[in-house]
């Protein structure tokens, strides 16, 4: 996944969950979101977040899966659309603090780009 990396998840002595993020700026945005997210949501018994997938056309990147940040819009018609938000390198934080959402985009051309909302909603 680009950005994350590395990712450090384990369980200490006391089962206490322990969460390492990366120093990259912009990664450590990406692993808090998602990873922390994920586990905030196991910890509180709410649903797992799934998305909305859109049918942007996004560059992909086989074998990898990117988040990259994005504003969301509504055409004419009310349909949903994305555009990408900015400098998509992982150091650069003004993308991100002028983004509304998070797409996800695996590397398998079959499965539609996931959006997400730039915060975390522990809504069920």
């Amino acid at each position: 996944m680009r950005p994350g990396k590395p990712i450090l998840f384990a369980t200490l002595a006391d089962n206490r969950p322990f969460l390492g993020l990366p120093g990259n700026p912009v990664a450590a945005a990406v692993g808090f979101r998602f990873f922390f997210g994920a586990l905030l949501r196991e910890m509180l018994r709410v649903p797992i977040e799934a998305g909305i997938p859109i049918k942007t056309r996004i560059p992909r990147r086989p074998g990898t899966t990117l988040f990259l940040r994005g504003r969301a819009h509504h055409d004419d018609y009310g349909a949903l659309g994305i555009e990408l938000e900015g400098d998509q390198r992982s150091h650069i934080l003004s993308s991100v603090v002028a983004a509304d959402s998070w797409i996800r985009v695996d590397g398998d051309e079959t499965r539609a780009p996931l959006l997400f909302s730039q915060l975390l909603s522990l809504k069920s």
